[in-house]
């Protein structure tokens, strides 16, 4: 028996179906010892408590159970007793101990002088790093930079970087907790802008930086690769006045492996990366899958089962285990398409899913439980001009793509990107003015005090 996931009041336990068992006793405790007993054996213990689980799965099928209405920051002891069909029991099992996750602290941080977020990421240790460009009023960025916190948004350094002219688009972090950034240096109406990916180590300090002249159209994406190189994705224009999808393959020296425009779609809006080393690229709207060394795989256009108006909107990927992925994106009237591919790129679930208000942008993550958490704006006009300012937007879906809930905490943001906390809260980083960044801790259903708004 194992315990597959927990919350902050319940804990899912799998076990084995055996041969001869027509249900099962599912007993947990406060104390371990206190299940070496069962309460038929006259040992009568009012801290165990028992749920049965009735079974008709074949002998060796996984059965899973959720035992819900704990405690939260609790240890418990779990132990799964077989029941055979004359109601006898069999011995107890060494108990597995878990503890239950903590409540979610909930809070809002501001940090001024600082504007619109590209990313966020969440290392191993729980800190966080968020990448941005500064402004000067009416968007106009002034420099970029670079955020490392703790888990309670406390700043544990600061780095400004790059030119007036830049703007950081994205950031991906290593195993060893080093970061990279990418972004583009916009100096004026050019049709293509110099592409840089800054490599910074683990003490935020910077270890190399490149920059490809002249290819990029629109903002890039960056994923770390298997070999320790990295991916940058975006757009790059064509001969006609058109955009196409652009990748540029970096090793971990930094030095270009390879770049490539591809047919498929016309942006790229984000990618995952799989574990054979290859690009799943979503946007424009169409999804490709582009080999580890560069070659076009598939790709299949979205648009046969959505608006033309909906072909410039922002699409979302992520990979859902073991091989499979989750795309999210069109927004219009509402409406979130959301669908479920294999590695072939052919289709397992599709489904239309109303929220309301979603704006085109959103991010999608995967959540511990197996489900998906989408955070964005709602729709509204004039971003930076504070009339009809978006609002933070997050909704949950299951592993089939239904509705568990949608949340608008009422808080202004623009640009909105976010990861899932360690206690299976999110943390949201987005701006609120033109020279503002706030830091958003939520609950694990999307929720914040608001006293702390």
């Amino acid at each position: 028996m194992v315990a597959s996931t927990a919350t902050t009041v319940s804990v899912t336990l799998c076990w084995t179906s055996q041969s001869g068992a027509v249900a099962y006793d599912v007993l947990y405790s406060n104390s371990s010892t206190a299940l070496c007993f069962s309460n038929e054996d006259g040992h009568e213990d009012s801290l165990i408590h028992q749920e049965r689980v009735t079974s008709v799965a074949s002998p060796g099928e996984l059965i899973c159970y959720e035992v819900d209405s704990l405690d939260p920051s609790t240890m418990y002891y779990f132990d799964v007793r077989i029941v055979d069909d004359n109601g006898r029991h069999s011995y107890p099992s060494n108990p597995v101990a878990i503890n239950t996750d903590p409540e979610t602290l909930t809070w809002l941080r501001a940090y001024s002088g600082l504007g619109l977020p590209g990313g966020i990421v969440r290392r191993s240790d729980n800190t966080f790093v968020i990448v941005g460009s500064m402004n000067a009023g009416g968007a106009v960025s002034i420099g970029t930079y670079t955020l490392s916190l703790d888990s309670a948004g406390n700043v544990m350094d600061e780095h400004i970087f790059g030119g007036p002219d830049d703007i950081a688009d994205d950031i991906a972090v290593s195993n060893d907790g080093s970061y990279a950034v990418v972004g583009r240096v916009v100096d004026g109406p050019a049709t293509y802008y110099d592409v840089f990916c800054v490599k910074f180590d683990t003490q935020g300090d910077q270890v190399w930086k490149r920059t490809i002249e002249r290819v990029g159209s629109s903002a890039f994406n960056i994923r770390t690769l298997p070999d320790g190189g990295y991916i940058l994705a975006g757009a790059t224009c064509t001969l006609g006045g058109g955009h196409k999808p652009y990748l540029i393959k970096l090793d971990a020296q930094g030095d270009v492996a390879w770049q490539c425009s591809y047919g498929c779609g016309h942006f790229i809006n984000d990618l995952v990366v799989t574990v054979e080393g290859d690009c799943l690229c979503v946007g424009g709207p169409c999804v490709e899958r582009i080999s580890s060394s560069g070659e076009s795989l598939w790709g299949q256009a979205i648009q046969q089962y959505i608006e033309p108006q909906w072909f410039y909107n922002r699409f979302s990927i992520t990979a859902t285990p073991p091989n499979a992925f989750t795309v999210v994106g069109g927004a219009m009237e509402g409406q979130i398409l959301c669908q479920e591919i294999d590695g072939l790129g052919n289709v397992i679930w599709r489904k239309s899913v109303y929220v309301g208000g979603i704006g085109s942008e959103q991010v999608i993550s995967m959540t511990p439980d197996g489900c998906f958490v989408v955070i964005g704006n709602t729709g509204g006009q004039g971003e930076w001009s504070g009339v009809d300012f978006p609002r933070l937007s997050l909704f949950k879906l299951d592993q089939a793509g239904n509705l568990l809930w949608h949340s608008i905490p009422g808080i202004e943001t623009v640009g909105a990107s976010g990861v899932v906390g360690p206690d299976r809260g999110f943390l949201v980083a987005a701006g609120r003015t033109d020279n503002e960044l706030i830091l958003i801790r939520l609950d694990e259903n999307g929720h914040i005090d608001q006293d702390q708004l």
